[in-house]
């Protein structure tokens, strides 16, 4: 496998690509800019059967975030376009999860604003050739979180504080509701498809474990956690991960640990983790970013660490990006054991803006000759000490939201490409 990091970024010292001994040998990636008067983001990178990536993110005019479109993808091994698509319409509309359909192709979720909604669901199913198939929004009030697929058939969804499940074609066959508190701000909720075939559903400082068929088993708050994301672990368990600490439940919602990170450094006073993903042999990669001062601002510098089943730090790594503003949103698993990572980077100069960030990285945090952006970070774990406390039990059974076939928020993005990019994290370049 040859590994690198992509990013629409315009970049000044050239990063090139090492190859490294895995079992996926061919793929490819390097760092590519977007040379376009764009902003873009990469909220989750999935890697394809033929070794290649698909995106799904939010992009749009650098001036104007409020005009934002949903962005799906295919790269090829190498980092180059098989094909792209914009979806929108005259709202803000975003794509936030991608994943592989029933019937084959993609399916992708994220929320929309443009169907008279404030605060919407949308579905785009596409071919494996990127054709869309199939469109649908929901007025669920409220930004969707992940969207999971159920091995009977179908995909789950949660949005605000319920969780709806989909047939195959989008269709509601049910929503329930629970008493869990959604944070306004950031409108996410994890959502876990559990291997006994029920959930587990959290937001805010609050989880709750479900049947399949949405029925409450428990529900417990953590105190302040923040919860982003979540997973399941290989013998059931589940890791729960937010401000900068992750919580580990068991499979009747008692505690089993509790961790919180900090960084040594006292430029980087805070950590946010906004993705986790299971890994073999227990071990789990964490992404997400660290608050950092930089003399009379703060921004936040893209990071990730891989932990051990009980929370202790095996690696750690941040994006050396100087002043660069950068952060993740999602981390994915590679055929090889490596791990995908997508978020976007912050890029100085002339065309300035936000641009889309794609790490591929080995299982032991390598990327290739682009090591001295990706360096090792100085992460301190210390056990945390959490009272659990059972939440409000009330469920609400309510009326599927009508969905609505979204047949005109599209548009195939033909007027820009990634190509071959000229440098490292500082300077800039033309969009």
């Amino acid at each position: 496998m040859k590994i690198g990091i992509l990013a629409t970024a315009v970049l000044a010292v050239s990063c090139g690509i090492a190859s490294i001994d895995t079992a996926s040998a061919g793929e490819t990636l390097g760092i590519r800019l977007l040379d376009a008067w764009r902003y873009t983001r990469i909220y989750c990178a999935l890697a394809a059967s033929d070794g290649g990536t698909i995106l799904a993110g939010g992009t749009g005019s650098y001036w104007d975030h409020d005009g934002d479109d949903g962005l799906l993808a295919k790269l090829d091994a190498d980092g180059n376009f098989v094909w792209k698509r914009i979806f929108g319409g005259s709202g803000t509309d975003r794509l936030l999860w991608v994943m592989p359909a029933d019937d084959g192709g993609y399916i992708a979720a994220g929320s929309t604003q443009s169907m008279g909604y404030q605060r919407g669901t949308w579905l785009v199913h596409v071919e494996e050739s990127g054709r869309p198939l199939w469109r649908r929004s929901y007025d669920t009030k409220a930004h969707p979180g992940r969207l999971v697929p159920i091995p009977s058939g179908g995909y789950a969804i949660s949005a605000g504080s319920s969780i709806l499940r989909l047939g195959p074609s989008g269709d509601v066959l049910w929503q329930r509701s629970y008493s869990i508190p959604v944070n306004e701000y950031y409108g996410t909720t994890a959502l876990v498809a559990a291997s006994d075939g029920g959930y587990l559903f959290a937001s805010g400082d609050t989880c709750a474990r479900t049947t399949g068929d949405g029925e409450l088993i428990w529900i417990k708050n953590l105190g302040n956690l923040g919860i982003r994301d979540a997973c399941e672990t290989p013998d059931g368990d589940f890791l729960l991960v937010g401000d900068g600490a992750i919580v580990r439940l068991d499979t009747a919602g008692q505690l089993a640990w509790a961790m919180q990170y900090e960084s040594a450094q006292a430029e980087e006073p805070h950590l946010v983790f906004t993705g986790i993903q299971p890994d073999v042999g227990g071990e789990l990669l964490v992404a997400g970013s660290i608050g950092y001062q930089y003399w009379w601002t703060r921004s936040d510098r893209a990071s990730c660490m891989r932990i051990d089943a009980s929370g202790e730090i095996v690696w750690q790594r941040k994006l050396v990006s100087e002043e660069r503003e950068s952060k993740f949103y999602s981390s994915r698993p590679l055929p090889s054991g490596g791990f995908l990572l997508g978020g976007h980077i912050w890029t100085m100069g002339e065309g300035a803006g936000e641009d889309g960030l794609l790490v591929r990285m080995t299982s032991s945090g390598e990327v290739g000759t682009c090591s001295d952006l990706f360096r090792a970070s100085a992460f301190m774990a210390t056990p945390l000490e959490v009272t659990l406390t059972d939440g409000d039990p009330t469920v609400t059974d309510q009326a599927a939201p009508a969905y609505v076939k979204a047949t005109g928020l599209m548009a195939t993005w033909e007027a820009v490409s990634w190509s071959p990019c000229a440098g490292a994290m500082e300077g800039g370049g033309s969009r």
